[in-house]
C-alpha cells in the first residue's frame, strides 16, 4: 500500500509540474508583449544584420509617411467587448476597392508591419485600412488569439468597410505571418462578406495547432505530448477559445475569390513547407511566389519587384 501511495504522489507531481510548465508557456506565447503606446521607433537595432535593419528603417520611414496623409482614426468592438482601433487612408480617386492589412504575430503595430508598402498599395488606387489586431498597438485585449477570435474581428472590420464604401465594395485581405492565417480563416467562413474577393497570404501559418506544435519542439524543447492537449485545456480556459476551431488550411478550401501565396524558403519561424498545405488545399484562382534565401516576413524586402507586380495584377483583376 505504501509503495502505490508513493507511485500516486509521484503522479500526482509530475502532473502538476507538466500543468506549471504548460501554463507558463502558454503565457509566453499567447499573451501580449508590449502595451498600447509602447514606442517602438526608438528600438536599438544596431546588433541585427543589414537586412533587419533594413526592414526597421523602411517600416518607420512608411509609418511616418501615412501618418502625413492624415489618415482617419476608427474603432469598432469585438464579439467580446474588445476595443479595437486601425486607421483608414481612402483612395486619392473615389473607388470600391480595399485593401485590409492585417499584421502578424506579436508585431508593433499594423503600421509597423506593413509600412514599408503602404505608399505602394495606395498608388495602386486602393483604400487602406491598416488594423491593430486584438492585443497589439492601440487595440485592446491581453490574449492573443493566433487567428481564431481575430477571424471575427476582421469580419467586422469587412462590414465596417463595406458600409463606408457601399453596395459594390470589394475588399482584398493582406494578410502576414498570423494576419496571413486569420485572412484565410475569414475567406472560408460560411458567413464570409461577399465583398471579400481576394487575400494576399505572405508567410503564413498552415493552422495555429500546427505553428504551435513546432515552436514547442523548437523553442520550448517541449515533447508535443502531454503539452499539446494540456495546451488546448488552457487556452480554453484562459483565453475562452477553441484553438482547433479554424484551420486556415481547411478554411482556404472553401473560397472562391483569387489567392495569392507569399512565402520565403528560408522562413525559420513558420516553415515553409506550410505554404504547401494552404496552396493544394485551395480550389480557387490562385498564384503563388516562393522567395530565395528569404526568412519570415523578408519576402518583399529580397523580391520586392516580382512581388509588387504579383500584388498589382491581383489588384487589377478584381
Amino acid at each position: 500500500m505504501a509503495v502505490l501511495v508513493d507511485i500516486l504522489l509521484a503522479i500526482a507531481v509530475i502532473f502538476v509540474i507538466c500543468v506549471l510548465i504548460t501554463y507558463l508557456t502558454v503565457r509566453l506565447f499567447f499573451y501580449r508583449e508590449t502595451p498600447p503606446g509602447f514606442d517602438y521607433a526608438s528600438i536599438d537595432v544596431s546588433g541585427e544584420n543589414d537586412e533587419v535593419k533594413e526592414r526597421h528603417q523602411r517600416s518607420i520611414d512608411g509609418e511616418k509617411w501615412f501618418m502625413s496623409q492624415n489618415p482617419e482614426d476608427l474603432s469598432i468592438k469585438s464579439y467580446d467587448g474588445l476595443g479595437l482601433k486601425a486607421y483608414y487612408l481612402p483612395a486619392k480617386e473615389k473607388t470600391q476597392k480595399t485593401i485590409i492589412c492585417i499584421h502578424g504575430y506579436k508585431c508593433f503595430s499594423g503600421l509597423y508591419e506593413f509600412g514599408s508598402r503602404l505608399q505602394f498599395l495606395h498608388e495602386l488606387g486602393l483604400n487602406l485600412l491598416v488594423i491593430d489586431q486584438r492585443s497589439h498597438a492601440r487595440s485592446e485585449g491581453r490574449f492573443i488569439g493566433m487567428s481564431i477570435p481575430e477571424t471575427d474581428d476582421v469580419k467586422r472590420w469587412c462590414k465596417l468597410i463595406d458600409e463606408k464604401t457601399g453596395p459594390d465594395s470589394k475588399i482584398i485581405l493582406y494578410g502576414i505571418s498570423m494576419g496571413a492565417a486569420t485572412a484565410l480563416n475569414v475567406g472560408g467562413e460560411p458567413d464570409r462578406p461577399s465583398s471579400i474577393k481576394a487575400i494576399i497570404e505572405d508567410c503564413g501559418f498552415s493552422s495555429a495547432i500546427d505553428e504551435m506544435a513546432e515552436k514547442i519542439t523548437t523553442m520550448a524543447h517541449l515533447p508535443q505530448n502531454p503539452f499539446i492537449p494540456m495546451s488546448k485545456v488552457i487556452i480554453k480556459l484562459t483565453g475562452k477559445f477553441d484553438i482547433d476551431s479554424k484551420i486556415p488550411r481547411e478554411q482556404i478550401k472553401n473560397f472562391d475569390g483569387k489567392l495569392l501565396v507569399i512565402h520565403g524558403d528560408s522562413d525559420s519561424f513558420v516553415p515553409t513547407y506550410m505554404h504547401e498545405l494552404i496552396y493544394d488545399n485551395a480550389v480557387c484562382e490562385k498564384k503563388k511566389l516562393i522567395v530565395p534565401k528569404a526568412d519570415h516576413i523578408m519576402s518583399y524586402y529580397l523580391a520586392t519587384d516580382e512581388y509588387q507586380k504579383l500584388v498589382r495584377e491581383l489588384v487589377d483583376s478584381i
